[in-house]
């Protein structure tokens, strides 16, 4: 987010939405990632294993565990 952020203040990122400010985004990011040990927790990972009980749960870690499951699991 920093990267973004120091790079969006000379040339908008790829993809990111006309009229938008990539300071505000950036500076929404931060919080949410302030927040995310509150509930991305052991509770949180027993209420998401129970709910998905007849699903499959996918919990992604690692950039290298997105990169892997991406091409085993997404079809186009």
């Amino acid at each position: 987010m920093t990267k973004r952020l120091l790079k969006g203040l000379m040339v908008t990122p790829e993809g990111w939405p006309e009229g938008s400010s990539v300071f505000r985004g950036s500076m929404q990011s931060y919080k949410v990632l302030r927040l995310c040990p509150r509930f991305w927790n052991e509770a949180f990972m027993g209420r998401l294993e129970t709910l998905s009980a007849e699903k499959t749960l996918y919990v992604i870690r690692s950039v290298a565990e997105l990169n892997s499951f991406v091409p085993e699991h997404i079809s186009e």
